[in-house]
């Protein structure tokens, strides 16, 4: 159905958003430690000043390993948060689980 849809509807913002999520689990799949490892995504806004907000928010609490990530998926700009450079995913998951305990924030787990 996904590929029906991307075929169909290619400058759609939905089948942007399928072909992200298809690309984003094949990245997943082969990310190592050779290859970048991981980083935690603490955040995803489509405003900047809220991105920049939430790294205030942290700097503030003396976590300074964040930095803003900007990206366009289906024609929008996004300005993802992201912590820090872990060799495994478990180490990366680690610190997105202490994050989300200390802040209350849901985190992500990416490819670096």
């Amino acid at each position: 159905m996904y590929s029906i849809l991307a075929r169909e509807f290619p400058s759609s913002f939905e089948a942007a958003i399928v072909r992200e999520k298809v690309t984003s689990r094949r990245v997943a799949e082969v990310a190592s430690p050779e290859t970048g490892g991981y980083t935690v995504q603490l955040g995803a806004f489509s405003e900047e000043a809220n991105a920049n907000g939430l790294v205030a928010r942290l700097q503030e609490q003396g976590i300074t390993d964040v930095r803003i990530v900007k990206k366009e998926r289906g024609g929008r700009i996004l300005y993802m948060v992201h912590l820090g450079e872990f060799p495994t995913k478990e180490a990366a998951e680690s610190k997105g689980k202490e994050l989300s305990t200390r802040f209350g924030l849901s985190y992500g787990i990416v490819p670096k």
